[in-house]
């Protein structure tokens, strides 16, 4: 299978997070592309079966005045890039690593879309924010422990 795996936030300390999950998924024998910022995938080993992709530098700058609304604007504008870039029909899934929950709502893909919950669960109390998440059926949520 192909795959897209995305992990366009690439918080701190996630290069081993996703390190594990895409050695599994080697494992299993499936084509991935990788979509994160600079260093984000070092971890992983170079196979036939990977293909990194380095986000722009834009999309890695870190935003400190009105932040909360600049860094969901910057990841807005870093899924439409991923969108109209990388996110066609070549591949059969698209994985998110990690993702903020007000901007990815306005991601369309044609193909599946899996979503790894491991912290934003707590954000899934505002009625608001459940509805923007789980406007699309293809949209699978896979969480890491009961609690979730």
């Amino acid at each position: 299978m192909r795959l897209l795996f995305i992990d366009y936030l690439s918080p701190s300390g996630h290069e081993n997070f996703d390190k594990i999950h895409v050695e599994a998924l080697l494992e299993l024998g499936h084509h991935i592309t990788l979509v994160g910022k600079s260093g984000q995938f070092c971890k992983i080993k170079d196979s036939p079966n990977i293909r990194i992709i380095n986000l722009p530098k834009w999309c890695n700058r870190r935003v400190k005045v009105f932040a909360p609304v600049l860094v969901r604007l910057q990841g807005i504008m870093t899924l439409f890039y991923i969108m109209l870039k990388y996110a066609s029909n070549k591949y059969d899934y698209t994985i998110f690593a990690c993702y903020d929950i007000l901007s990815l709502f306005l991601y369309r893909s044609s193909n599946k879309v899996v979503l790894i919950d491991h912290n934003n669960i707590g954000q899934l109390d505002n009625w608001l924010k459940l509805k923007l998440t789980c406007l699309y059926n293809e949209y699978k949520h896979v969480c890491l422990s009961q609690y979730m």
